[in-house]
């Protein structure tokens, strides 16, 4: 049986070694930088860190405004995330299932965060949620599919995933990433491999590129 487990613990990834499990490098978390005000007004206890900031918030890379087509949807997927799910099901070596049922039970009837969930009609689909880390408001995309030849599509949900997000205050965007195609698109909108290690186990898995994002593995 084919098994992939992510960030265990020193412990934990003993016992996974100890058990058949070996470490792979398929990419791990990318974060990018949305804006610098928050973190060195922690540092600074906030004096002079919202200035600090702005200025060098000038040397970042521009947010990007938000994508026409991209909109975010509430309560439901559309039925046509099935027939997305059907074609893209037959480009990625190794991917979970990822058709209406699913998405809505993971997402909006037993949702593990307070998930945003933004399509682009017929072509893809990105889920996000930002959250609060030591008085940091932080951005994580855990899911994205698009079809594997449409980067047009990824980058466009991508970008509106940090648009959403800036606005809503965080500092910082991440996503785990395994495939090739999503690193690039994550590179081409700014991101970069995080310096933490996050490794990737598993076992009797012979395929070369899992489709594996954080919300893989939510539920409830």
């Amino acid at each position: 049986r084919n098994i992939l487990a992510k960030g265990p613990s020193e412990g934990a990834l003993a016992l996974f070694k100890s058990t058949g499990y070996e470490v792979v490098d398929f990419g791990g978390y990318w974060t990018r930088t949305l804006d610098f005000k928050a973190r060195l007004q922690r540092s600074t206890g906030g004096g002079g860190g919202g200035a600090l900031g702005s200025l060098a918030n000038a040397f970042l890379e521009g947010v990007p405004a938000m994508p026409p087509g991209v909109i975010e949807v509430q309560g439901t997927f559309d039925p046509w995330v099935d027939n997305l799910w059907d074609r893209a099901r037959e480009q990625y070596p190794a991917i979970t299932r990822r058709d209406k049922a699913v998405l809505d039970w993971r997402y909006f009837r037993k949702p593990q965060a307070d998930y945003t969930v933004l399509v682009l009609e017929h072509r893809g689909y990105l889920v996000c949620f930002d959250y609060e880390r030591r008085g940091i408001r932080r951005g994580r995309i855990v899911d994205l599919l698009a079809e594997r030849g449409d980067e047009d599509a990824r980058r466009d949900l991508i970008a509106g995933a940090l648009h959403l997000l800036h606005e809503k205050g965080a500092d910082r965007a991440d996503c785990l990433a395994t495939s090739p195609v999503v690193r690039e698109s994550l590179r081409a909108a700014g991101f970069a491999p995080a310096k933490r290690p996050d490794p990737l186990v598993m076992r009797g898995l012979e395929l070369a590129e899992p489709y594996f994002c954080a919300g893989d593995g939510d539920g409830a």
